[in-house]
């Protein structure tokens, strides 16, 4: 008798404590998506059908969900979730359109290879907000070796490239020198990432 009644003790433990979990995991359930957690994507492991479906998207983002589901292999319903996750995850970042340079005047693309005087973080953030408010940079990254900085620019013209450094690189007190690779034209361009 006593072994009956330690073990239905330990069974209302067992209980109470599954109710308090089940509780605490509606109250986070319940909560709104924070900054963080829509920034940063959620660690997870693609499958053959989430590469088949991200490689399909970066080609043509325009597709339907019917014509996605069947180059893939899914149904309908089940290629629309696994596009929903890959976007709430931040897996897929942003659906973009990709410009024509040419079509819409930027017909001189330029690397500039950009080196600071100090390492000093300040000024270098006050360059980063320099060159990600200036709509001629379309990339910056910055870099290990000789210099610290890399940008990939377009402009219309030697006109604009030059209102350009003077508004942009001249004006930045911690810049040492700057160097400009002038492309003579465009071998490849991908914004894919295969899978």
């Amino acid at each position: 008798m006593r072994y009956q009644e330690s073990l239905d003790f330990i069974l209302s433990l067992i209980l109470l404590f599954l109710f308090q979990i089940f509780q605490i995991s509606l109250i986070l359930f319940r909560q709104q998506p924070t900054e963080q957690t829509i920034i940063s994507p959620i660690k997870r492991e693609l499958d053959r059908l989430d590469r088949r479906i991200l490689n399909q998207l970066q080609r043509d983002n325009r597709i339907s969900n019917q014509a996605l589901a069947e180059q893939v292999g899914l149904s309908p319903p089940a290629c629309l979730r696994r596009v929903k996750l890959l976007r709430e995850s931040g897996i897929i970042e942003q659906e973009v359109a990709l410009l024509n340079p040419e079509a819409v005047g930027r017909l001189i693309n330029i690397i500039v290879e950009v080196e600071m005087e100090r390492d000093h973080r300040d000024l270098l953030d006050q360059f980063q907000k320099v060159v990600e408010q200036s709509p001629e940079v379309s990339q910056c990254y910055a870099v290990t070796g000789e210099v610290d900085f890399i940008l990939v620019v377009s402009v219309a013209d030697m006109q604009a490239y030059e209102a350009f450094t003077q508004r942009v690189l001249h004006s930045q007190p911690n810049l040492r020198k700057f160097r400009s690779l002038i492309s003579l034209r465009r071998i490849k361009f991908d914004t894919a990432i295969e899978l």
